[in-house]
């Protein structure tokens, strides 16, 4: 079996994604023998090397600004730090403290990090930082980091822009993305031809890497569900679910653009409709909000549109004036309506010159499979 390099990209609470990645990657048997990552990359890169990847789930669930920073000024904020709310407390405190205090975090690792699993497991182990002394990137494995100061470094690898920096035998470091947030080189230097990237977003430098017979596998979060300091529990939830999921399609395991089909079904419905038909289905499934974060047989996902478009045409009466704003799915509705002959009123015209490529799509699947009862298809 090929043996893989898993390097985890910093990016605050965007980083539970990793942990949806991770599950994944052990649901399809992925042998992973080294991690590397940088800020939140790093910290959950060494829960995951120390076998504790349900315990950072639990983690993760339960997280609160409260743990892992401690102001006073701060105790009141809503749990998206962020926040356009909360952005003058968040800058007063800083500037006040010189950085926010970290000391919570601190606690959070040591009770959760376990230095002697980490040293002891099969999987390698490395993270970034950045030498305020030196003013270059730290990178090191966990050979090379003495015994007893892995927090420290992880504390390093994680300290923010804002954040008080972290200090290490005298010498200042703060959060490794300014020079180096995915650190996939650090695992092409170890020879590995296999290699995972995964970007959930984070602000921070990647690094453009010279590919010279590699297997580079990049896992990309594209959804803004949640910020850097978002410590939403249901945004959370659904982050881990968009990684594990995202993982599972980057490996050919399921298809889907912005919906999930197992893939013998997938391919069952590829032998009887197009590319664009199905495309169009999931465009509409979207369009009317149905949940992204499951996995689909495509008649299900079909059916599930038609019913919510029947319902949703029978109610639709807004704005039916020709200076009045649609929504997405009013125009969705609409256009459907126009090309199955049944809405031929001035409106009609001008959307059809005037509409969306996804909305058309998504409107030519939904005529497909109804017949002129608005009953469903099935071909």
């Amino acid at each position: 079996m090929a043996e893989y390099g898993l390097a985890l990209g910093g990016g605050g609470t965007k980083g539970a994604y990793h942990l949806g990645v991770w599950q994944a990657l052990q649901d399809m048997k992925i042998d992973v023998t080294c991690i590397t990552g940088t800020s939140i990359g790093a910290i959950n890169g060494a829960i995951i090397v120390q076998g504790n990847a349900k315990d950072a789930i639990n983690l993760w669930k339960n997280i609160s600004i409260s743990n892992v920073l401690d102001t006073e000024e701060l105790k009141d904020i809503s749990q998206n730090l962020f926040d356009i709310k909360n952005i003058f407390k968040v800058f007063y405190a800083a500037y006040k403290s010189n950085g926010l205090e970290t000391a919570p975090l601190r606690k959070l690792l040591e009770s959760t990090i376990d230095e002697e699993k980490i040293r002891n497991s099969k999987i390698d182990f490395g993270l970034t930082a950045y030498s305020l002394d030196k003013l270059e990137e730290t990178a090191v494995f966990k050979k090379e980091i003495p015994e007893g100061k892995l927090i420290d470094y992880l504390m390093a690898s994680s300290s923010l822009p804002g954040l008080k920096s972290t200090t290490i035998n005298e010498k200042k470091y703060i959060d490794g993305g300014i020079t180096n947030n995915i650190p996939a080189d650090m695992i092409m230097n170890k020879g590995y031809k296999n290699i995972i990237c995964v970007d959930v977003g984070g602000v921070g430098i990647v690094k453009d890497l010279q590919y010279s017979g590699t297997n580079i596998i990049n896992i990309k979060c594209c959804e803004k569900i949640i910020g850097h300091m978002d410590f939403n529990d249901e945004s959370i939830s659904k982050m881990m679910k968009l990684g594990y999921f995202d993982t599972l399609k980057s490996f050919d395991y399921i298809k889907g653009y912005n919906y999930n089909f197992n893939i013998s079904d997938y391919h069952k419905a590829r032998i009887k409709y197009s590319e664009d038909i199905i495309i169009g289905i999931e465009n509409a499934a979207q369009i009317f909000n149905i949940d992204p974060l499951k996995l689909y047989r495509f008649d299900t996902l079909k059916d599930a549109v038609v019913a919510v478009y029947k319902k949703s045409a029978q109610n639709n009466t807004e704005n039916s004036s020709l200076n009045g704003k649609l929504s997405d799915k009013q125009l969705l509705i609409r256009l459907s309506q126009y090309m199955t002959g049944k809405n031929l009123d001035p409106i009609a015209d001008k959307l059809i010159k005037g509409f969306k490529k996804n909305i058309y799509f998504a409107a030519n699947s939904i005529v497909y499979f109804s017949d002129d009862n608005g009953q469903i298809n099935k071909p």
